[in-house]
């Protein structure tokens, strides 16, 4: 399958790899390619994932001159697909990125899907020949599985750094 994606930070990179590693044609389009606008002929692709900073998703998104056989793909959370286009869906890892991993990351992640029924089909057999544990998610409860992932990734670390002030004021 020739895939473009379109975002190649801390997500990106290891998903790109991942999909190569699954024999796909991909093509990893980062901030300079882009930069803000999309001046690439889309055309060749059956899919385009979206793995850009959330508050580029809208803009990027409608830049994308839409056809019935190309799916659009975001991996963010928060942002309801129909507000993107047509024919988009999620494809969203509830994994924390810090910028180095690898394609091996998404063994055994959780990936919540949600979408057209033809698209999730599709991103459920690339999420399993990852090895990843894909599922559906319906429309209504992306914005609190997001949520979940923030407060899951950041709060054990808030956490570890209120327990380490307590135990400095104390002495230890």
């Amino acid at each position: 399958m020739n895939i473009c994606l379109i975002g190649a930070g801390r997500v990106g990179r290891p998903l790109a790899d991942a999909l190569v590693n699954l024999s796909h044609t991909v093509e990893v389009m980062g901030r300079n390619e882009v930069g803000g606008k999309l001046h690439h002929d889309l055309s060749a692709y059956e899919l385009v994932f979206l793995t850009v900073p959330d508050q580029q998703l809208r803009k990027l998104s409608r830049q994308i001159e839409y056809r019935p056989t190309l799916g659009i793909v975001q991996c963010s959370g928060h942002l309801a697909n129909e507000n993107l286009g047509d024919n988009v869906a999620m494809f969203h890892p509830m994994m924390s990125f810090g910028g180095e991993e690898t394609a091996a990351i998404f063994k055994n992640c959780p990936i919540g899907i949600t979408g057209p029924d033809a698209l999730c089909e599709l991103l459920e057999k690339l999420a399993d020949n990852m090895e990843a544990k894909p599922f559906q998610l319906d429309e209504e409860s992306k914005a609190t599985y997001h949520i979940a992932g923030l407060f899951a990734s950041v709060f054990p670390y808030v956490l570890l750094l209120v327990a380490r002030e307590q135990a400095a004021l104390a002495g230890i």
